[in-house]
């Protein structure tokens, strides 16, 4: 049988089984009273005796209060008139979390088959850490409730949902968690929902080594800031504590925001953020958006860290579609736990961006756990100048087919321990950029080591210059394709230890920006002048600061009506060499072509460029003066093709004995085809029936003899 303890003056209870349940020490309070919820009158007012079997009187001050607990309940909105109800728990902080909770404040149950409860229009204080608990599969609403107390805990049972909704204020320590393997939802409405005291996530234990199974997913889903005011560690935000195989979540969309002026710990709550243990498993969860909504999240104080993966657990942050901004200026220590089994995903997705003043590394130990950020669609942004390393060489970064972004942020400081690695199918870009609307510095980005993605990179200027620059040993020799599309962006080989941009089999080298060093195409590679940025065919000049090797294919766009019409140029300051095997393509992008149009490919003479192979457009032939002047010029050109369909003009000549077919000049290239039948046969639309005339795509008109024995013949032009 199932005992409940209550009202048990001075006396201390210890542990002990009664028909199969165990109860824990709990400290009782002396002179408490005990109140249920029956709810029979005609009116859902708190005040009213009636409402509550005890009858005597309300339940206030240093009472408890079980709603469909104990007794079953007519009525489920309870109205507290705008009177301020004071309820008692005998728990002392931190007391319930590692043994089970004792004796709630607020208690909402489902006997009588009520399942959904309302409370509205008051004020609740829970006095100490005073306890709210929803049982197994009850819905409770708070909808017009202020929470005024030293701290309030509110404990949500399996398949239990807490719905905090309008006008609804927390003026102290908002904490969730669930009971023992409980998968149970917080859902926060109220636009003015304030922070003013840690949040916690989870069972906010204070050291103890009990893991508490539990799968809690609290979701902020206002339109308003919660702003942290309180500062230092006042303002904490605690997501963790589930348990091996559980993770509890803090989600923010709808539109929300969330601006703590406190700590962020995300996989452990505040009491062992410091913690060594395997034994404290801390797996938390940050998400900021969904895939319809947005939300974000900001640590804003300087001095305040960010800390993920606490003890053995994981740590899960997902910035989906939204944004994570970090002011804090202590490197964001992932893995904090320091244990083998310490771990932190940091996944960021398209329309997610991370603004970040500091650098990500795990912390340092003789047992380091890992974490892995994962680019799939997202971008981080730099706000600080002096990021050495924005990813430490003991984090890995990975990109995944949805690609990623790294912005300088109009700093020219930033550094890339990490090298980035490659994730999903491999068709992940990656996307250098400085795209700083209130700065006019330009921006720097430094790889130092070599990065394995074989994806295509982008570097490009939306504001400013861009620079990424390759120093030591680091390569982009595994990236499928390198796009350098903007006047201001610039890829720096000088830093390397050779000074050199080597491009190598099967990849491209494009844009109309600046390499700073010396370049080789290798054979089997490709130098393409020009390009869009969705790696495309376009008119533009590409700029090398340093000598210029050619071994591989060379792709040049032409349109003869920009202005000047040598508009795709390489402009090279060192020399320029064939070594024998380049072979250049020429491709038209604009009017048709004419004798004498000259090309300045590049700006000086290649060396053996008139070994060069010149591979031109279709009907176009070219003189190569690669080796004079890196020009070609026009040499002949045969017009075009017209493909819409034309009609066959015919006559009767030679006194009947010949047909004269034409058709207009443009459509030379057309082929002429016959069908002969039986006149009681007629046309067949098989196409097996129709035979090419051999020799007609070369001319626009021909003479066929007439044969009185042909029944029926019929004639067409087809293309090609």
């Amino acid at each position: 049988m199932q005992i409940r303890l209550k009202q048990i003056n001075g006396l201390c209870l210890t542990s002990f089984v009664i028909a199969g349940w165990l109860m824990t020490a709990a400290a009782i309070k002396l002179s408490a009273a005990t109140f249920d919820w029956v709810g029979t009158t005609s009116s859902s007012d708190w005040n009213t005796a009636a409402n509550w079997y005890q009858n005597t009187t309300v339940p206030g001050g240093a009472d408890y209060a079980f709603l469909g607990v104990n007794q079953p309940a007519t009525t489920n909105v309870i109205d507290l008139g705008a009177q301020t109800i004071s309820l008692f728990s005998g728990a002392a902080p931190g007391s319930p979390f590692a043994s089970g909770p004792t004796t709630n404040a607020l208690e909402f149950g489902n006997q009588g088959g009520v399942t959904n409860w309302t409370v509205q229009n008051g004020t609740i204080v829970p006095s100490g850490d005073g306890l709210i608990q929803i049982d197994t599969n009850v819905t409770v609403n708070f909808t017009n409730i202020t929470f005024n107390s030293p701290g309030r805990y509110s404990q949500l049972a399996n398949g239990a949902t807490l719905n905090i909704l309008a006008n609804t204020v927390n003026n102290y320590r908002p904490a969730f968690f669930g009971l023992s393997n409980a998968t149970a939802t917080v859902n926060i409405y109220a636009t003015n929902y304030s922070q003013v005291n840690n949040w916690y996530v989870g069972a906010p234990n204070t050291g103890s080594t009990n893991n508490y199974p539990e799968d809690l997913q609290v979701n902020i889903n206002a339109t308003q800031i919660i702003n942290g005011t309180g500062g230092g560690n006042n303002c904490d935000i605690n997501v963790g504590w589930a348990g091996i195989g559980h993770t509890n979540s803090l989600i923010i969309r709808n539109g929300a925001g969330f601006s703590t002026a406190g700590r962020t710990i995300i996989g452990a709550p505040l009491g062992v953020a410091t913690t060594n243990s395997a034994a404290i498993i801390g797996n938390g969860r940050l998400v900021i958006g969904d895939a319809t909504t947005t939300g974000y999240y900001t640590n804003a104080s300087t001095a305040a860290y960010f800390r993920t993966g606490i003890g053995g657990g994981t740590a899960v942050i997902d910035v989906v579609n939204g944004l994570l901004v970090m002011k804090n200026s202590d490197t964001n220590l992932l893995a904090y736990g320091g244990t083998n089994g310490s771990r932190t995903v940091f996944n960021i997705y398209t329309n997610g961006t991370v603004y970040t003043a500091s650098s990500f590394a795990l912390k340092s130990g003789a047992t380091p756990g890992n974490a892995v950020i994962n680019f799939n669609g997202g971008a981080f942004v730099t706000t600080s100048s002096s990021l050495v390393n924005l990813f430490d060489r003991s984090v890995t970064v990975t990109l995944l087919d949805g690609g990623g972004t790294l912005d300088a942020g109009g700093k020219a400081t930033i550094g890339m321990g990490a090298p980035i690695l490659n994730g999903g199918t491999g068709v992940g870009m990656l996307t250098i950029r400085n795209a700083n609307p209130s700065s006019t510095a330009a921006g720097k980005i430094t790889f130092t080591n070599q990065n394995t993605y074989t994806g295509p990179t982008l570097i490009q200027n939306t504001y400013t210059a861009t620079t990424l620059a390759l120093s030591g040993g680091a390569s982009l020799t595994n990236s499928s394709a390198i796009n350098i599309n903007s006047a201001n962006a610039y890829l720096d080989v000088t830093g390397r230890s050779d000074g050199t941009l080597t491009v190598v089999a099967n990849q491209k080298l494009m844009g109309y920006g600046t390499i700073l060093g010396k370049t080789v195409i290798q054979s089997g590679a490709t130098l393409e002048l020009g390009g869009n940025s969705t790696f495309a065919h376009a008119v533009g000049s590409l700029t090398n600061s340093g000598n210029l090797t050619l071994a591989g294919k060379i792709i040049v766009p032409l349109n003869e009506s920009l202005s000047p019409s040598n508009s795709t140029m390489t402009i090279v300051s060192g020399t320029i060499t064939n070594t024998g095997g380049a072979t250049m393509i020429l491709t038209n992008l604009g009017p048709i072509l004419n004798v004498g149009d000259t090309f300045n490919i590049f700006s000086q003479g290649i060396s053996n460029g008139a070994a060069m192979t010149i591979v031109p457009p279709a009907g176009v032939t070219f003189v190569n003066n690669l080796a004079v002047n890196g020009s070609v010029t026009v040499l002949t050109v045969v017009p075009p093709v017209n493909t819409t369909p034309t009609n066959i003009l015919s006559q009767v000549i030679n006194g009947g004995t010949t047909l004269a077919l034409s058709w207009p000049a443009d459509h030379t290239g057309w082929h002429l085809q016959i069908q002969t039948n039986a006149l009681s046969v007629g046309l067949v639309t098989n196409a097996a029936n129709w035979v090419s005339l051999p020799g007609s795509q070369l001319v626009n008109a021909t003479n066929l003899p007439i044969n009185p024995a042909n029944g029926a013949v019929f004639y067409r032009l087809v293309y090609p």
